[in-house]
């Protein structure tokens, strides 16, 4: 009898617990991001592949990254034109653009009042980019969907998953500094994950 006393005494403990748990602001993040990946696989599921747009699955279609390797393609690629010539035909100039633009929106987003609402959108937006590229292709491809889909985020996808940890800590902190000097190496950070994402994913 004591035993289970204990047990249900226990219970009501964490059950309290629980329930006086406020809403943080990593549950808020956790929350816009399943809400974009739930979004994201609804749209591609109603609407297609013409409802992603281009994003991660541009360089979908180079499969010659697939067998022959990364290092040996860029070798072939930079002894064809050298490094000017294949940013060129990668488009790494307007990927460029587009990816550091991204990440000065979440800078200026954790300037705001309502930094976390703000950032939050940007997460469920993510969420629903991601989750729409893994859902076209499994769709497309089966059980090598998600395979695929991970190749595609090599490696510039641990660039920018380290810089959307940094600019969440900035945007849930309670004083919202500039951190410029921290800014400009992110964006040095975000641009080497562009120029690699442009090299080997993009066409």
């Amino acid at each position: 009898m004591k035993i289970r006393g204990k047990k249900m005494a226990l219970a009501a403990r964490t059950v309290t617990a629980f329930r006086q748990r406020r809403f943080s602001y990593e549950d808020w993040l956790i929350f816009c991001f399943g809400a974009g990946i739930i979004g994201g696989t609804a749209v591609v599921l109603l609407f297609g592949e013409g409802a992603l747009g281009r994003g991660l699955l541009a360089g979908e279609g180079r499969e010659d990254l697939w067998g022959k390797g990364m290092i040996s393609c860029l070798t072939e690629t930079l002894k064809d034109g050298g490094m000017e010539q294949a940013m060129k035909e990668a488009g790494v100039v307007s990927l460029l653009a587009k990816r550091l633009l991204q990440m000065t929106a979440g800078w200026v987003a954790g300037l705001t009042i309502c930094s976390p609402f703000f950032f939050g959108c940007i997460t469920c937006w993510g969420g629903m980019c991601l989750s729409g590229a893994l859902a076209f292709l499994t769709l497309e491809k089966g059980v090598w969907g998600l395979p695929v889909f991970l190749w595609l985020l090599f490696p510039q996808g641990v660039i920018y998953g380290i810089t959307w940890a940094v600019l969440a800590g900035w945007a849930g902190g309670r004083e919202h500094r500039l951190h410029l000097a921290a800014f400009f190496l992110l964006l040095l950070f975000t641009a080497a994950g562009a120029l690699l994402e442009g090299i080997f994913h993009h066409p």
